[in-house]
């Protein structure tokens, strides 16, 4: 049979996925996935683990040896493999001649998007004219964190305790400040319990209680966990998308928003943390309580909200010779602070809408052409909700393309911080 070229602008590759021998137009043959993109559906943020829902066909069924063989797609073996998303991302611009500069250039910053992860969960959806659509679930590898439980013990700094924890569900990287600022370290804890709780739990609550935050980076071989604490951590985006254009009118030649909306909430202006030092007991009134304050009463914060609350900085038992003992008030401050800014960071959020293929979370972007302009300004994409259908191939499909990506934005100059509600846990007798 005649070998037309399909075109896609969605691929989804797995080394565990199915293959067909094809043949170019040339007559010479070569292997392909078997399976199609039909669509891909997901939401990706700072601070989350995300979730992508990939629909697949089998197009060519004539291609295989037994047509009924798009059924009999070996599900069990694919579950767990990691699998890539690939879409095109055609850049901005139309060419035209004669212009000055780049303005006559077509498809700048033209790329590839990838969305990586390991496929979770695999199932047939339906057969039909014999054909088969098949179901995966992509989610990044550290998903298998959360699938644990674990009581144990751990001695030394946040990060190194997140380290030992993380290393076995693949690759991360670390972008750190320190607590302080100017040192990529964290100060020793003398005892972190893991009590009964998965691996995820612990690493949240750690990352939580003390400003971290997580996101993830793709590429064509893999995914990686980024954790950082500080706003150099976030990257810009590449040309196609550093400056995204409010544009709610007819087509133009880029990718744009084309909805948006600007909230700005009261918060909480002030944070007080307090603890208990068991080496000093409150028994004699020269033993002062622990008790540590931060207020940042600007903007719409009130400092007539404050947010008390335990936290965990007295260490008596951190180990002197080797690292110094901690300072209970620094480490005080600093949680007090973690505390109000993952509050304050809420103050302004932005809402909206645009036919964006390559809008990621943990990338900046300069917004342009909004009516309000003070909402004009560089951002950083904290969560992206992406919802891409593929163009039918047979001359029966009704599909067309179509992109729609929902986000939620912040402002690039305002600190983020993870909201503190992961639970912790409550030992009884063991």
């Amino acid at each position: 049979m005649p070998w037309t070229v399909q075109s896609h602008t969605v691929t989804f590759k797995s080394s565990a996925l199915p293959e067909i021998v094809d043949q170019k137009a040339d007559g010479k043959e070569f292997q392909r996935q078997m399976l199609t993109v039909r669509s891909i559906r997901g939401r990706e943020a700072v601070g989350e683990l995300y979730e992508y829902v990939v629909v697949a066909e089998v197009e060519d069924p004539d291609l295989l040896l037994d047509p009924l063989d798009a059924a009999q797609v070996d599900l069990e073996r694919i579950v767990g493999a990691i699998g890539t998303v690939a879409i095109e991302l055609t850049g901005i611009g139309t060419f035209r001649a004669g212009q000055q500069g780049h303005s006559g250039y077509a498809n700048i910053g033209a790329d590839t998007r990838y969305i990586s992860g390991q496929i979770t969960s695999a199932r047939i959806v339906c057969a039909e004219d014999r054909s088969a659509v098949y179901e995966f679930v992509l989610r990044p590898s550290v998903w298998r964190a959360t699938q644990n439980k674990n009581s144990r013990i751990f001695r030394g700094s946040v990060d190194d305790i997140l380290e030992k924890i993380l290393r076995r569900y693949g690759t991360t990287e670390w972008r750190l400040a320190g607590p302080w600022g100017g040192k990529g370290h964290y100060p020793p804890r003398d005892f972190v319990r893991q009590a009964w709780e998965s691996d995820w739990s612990i690493a949240m609550r750690l990352m939580e209680e003390w400003g971290l935050f997580f996101w993830f980076e793709h590429n064509k071989d893999g995914h990686t966990l980024v954790i950082s604490d500080t706003l150099g951590g976030f990257h810009r985006h590449g040309m196609a998308y550093e400056t995204l254009r409010y544009h709610a009118g007819g087509r133009i030649d880029e990718e744009h928003i084309n909805e948006l909306s600007v909230t700005y909430s009261l918060t909480a202006g002030k944070a007080t943390v307090s603890d208990h030092d068991y080496m000093q007991p409150r028994l004699r009134r020269a033993n002062a309580a622990l008790r540590e304050a931060f207020e940042d009463a600007h903007g719409t914060a009130s400092a007539g909200i404050e947010i008390y609350a335990p936290a965990e900085f007295a260490q008596p038992e951190t180990d002197p010779p080797v690292t110094g003992r901690n300072d209970s008030r620094q480490e005080g401050m600093h949680l007090a602070r973690v505390k109000l800014q993952a509050v304050r960071c809420t103050s302004l959020r932005v809402h909206g809408k645009g036919h964006l293929r390559g809008l990621q979370p943990g990338r900046t972007f300069m917004l342009v052409n909004y009516p309000q302009t003070r909402a004009n300004r560089d951002y950083i994409a904290l969560s992206c909700e992406l919802d891409l259908t593929e163009v039918g191939t047979s001359s029966a499909s009704w599909r067309q393309y179509s992109v729609n990506t929902q986000f939620e934005l912040q402002p690039s100059t305002e600190h983020y911080r993870m909201p503190q509600s992961t639970p912790r846990p409550h030992v009884d007798d063991e």
